[in-house]
């Protein structure tokens, strides 16, 4: 099977989508050629790279003051990557299938070569997104239909979560794709268990409210009740000061360090926003986190609004435990009971989170069904629909 990938988001071993499918091809390459098609020289063990130059008057265009505009208009059409150069690619390479994220501009020339080559297509859908940029408020509707359209003509969307499969609607071949937990990670040496919980991710962002609200929470108790490790935030109030002051805002700390630290832990925290301008992205998401975390074996805390799909998963699978309450009191008075000596229900939830890892998250098992869902449509050779 030859493979070409071509995405705005160029497969690494960083954080979010990209480590998502940096797992999946390095995997891939292992027992099939892959070719990756970005605008930056990215490397994968095992896989080609092919630096794709940027269409001139869209070097031009992102260099403005419209960029915003710029960016918007390739978001919907494909504008910064000639067909050209991607139709030559796929023809010298001889690709059997055409693979992408549906995130950017390259996605929709990666849809269009598909076609014209005969090829199917096959697009991760990780998350709403068109929600993802500051784009200007014309772009919004044309940028969620060609969204949904690229969705309706791909041969396989793979689906990050049910929610987000059942918004974009019916397809025959829709497969919902959890994210890949490291398949290349040891399992960490067993360790006596700290009385701390451990929320590891960044600070900012959607989420910002609540990492800040329940940072704020733990300044009051008199021992830490959860440990932060991420970026600094830099918040400008001083609350980030304060943290690294008492010693719950970490930093940054090595893998194995961290992996060592998570397994430690007297549970692991997972947070979803709350907030309305979050509301798509925690109902479609399926936080990549939460897959790593099952394998470890510990309580995992889910604290999000009842519609987003951590908690959907959590409720469903008993595997977690969902506090739906968006005050920091709720989740951290949940923290500390299960942080308790020999907790009956630490225990029981952790047995529950590395079950489900077995069931449903293993690496081998994620991978072999997308392996397997690329190999069937080249095997019915079905091509993208015009």
């Amino acid at each position: 099977m030859r493979v070409l990938y071509a995405s705005d988001v160029a497969p690494a071993d960083t954080t979010s989508g990209a480590k998502i499918i940096y797992r999946h091809l390095r995997l891939l390459a292992q027992r099939h050629e892959v070719m990756i098609a970005h605008f930056d020289g990215v490397a994968v063990p095992g896989c080609t790279t092919v630096r794709l130059p940027t269409r001139p008057l869209a070097a031009r265009g992102l260099a403005s003051r419209r960029r915003r505009h710029f960016e918007a208009f390739n978001a919907i059409v494909g504008f910064r990557a000639r067909d050209s150069d991607l139709l030559r690619l796929a023809r010298e390479f001889r690709a059997d299938v055409v693979l992408t994220l549906a995130e950017g501009g390259l996605c929709y020339n990666a849809a269009r070569v598909a076609r014209r080559i005969g090829k199917p297509l096959a697009a991760f859908f990780h998350d709403w997104s068109p929600d993802w940029r500051d784009h200007p408020a014309w772009s919004r509707r044309w940028m969620n239909r060609a969204f949904r359209r690229l969705y309706q003509r791909c041969a396989l969307p793979l689906c990050i979560s049910r929610a987000l499969q059942e918004e974009l609607g019916p397809h025959a071949h829709a497969t919902i794709l959890p994210p890949i937990p490291d398949p290349f990670l040891s399992a960490p040496a067993a360790t006596a268990i700290n009385p701390v919980a451990v929320y590891a991710g960044v600070l900012n962002g959607l989420a910002q409210t609540e990492t800040r609200a329940l940072g704020q929470a733990c300044l009051a108790l008199a021992e830490p009740a959860v440990i932060f490790f991420g970026p600094r935030p830099h918040w400008g109030d001083g609350l980030d000061a304060r943290m690294i002051e008492h010693g719950i805002l970490r930093g940054f700390m090595p893998l194995a360090e961290l992996d060592a630290t998570l397994a430690a832990a007297s549970c692991l925290l997972v947070i979803m926003p709350f907030s309305e301008a979050g509301r798509r992205f925690a109902t479609y998401s399926f936080p990549s986190k939460l897959t790593e975390y099952t394998r470890l074996g510990r309580p995992i805390v889910i604290w999000g609004p009842k519609y987003c799909s951590a908690v959907d998963w959590a409720q469903r699978s008993h595997a977690a435990l969902a506090v739906t309450d968006a005050s920091p009191e709720a989740v951290l008075g949940e923290i500390l009971r299960l942080s308790t000596l020999n907790n009956p229900e630490a225990g029981r939830l952790g047995d529950a989170a590395r079950s489900a890892y077995v069931r449903e998250f293993l690496p081998s098992m994620i991978q072999q069904k997308f392996e397997l869902a690329l190999s069937g449509l080249i095997a019915v050779a079905t091509p993208a629909v015009p």
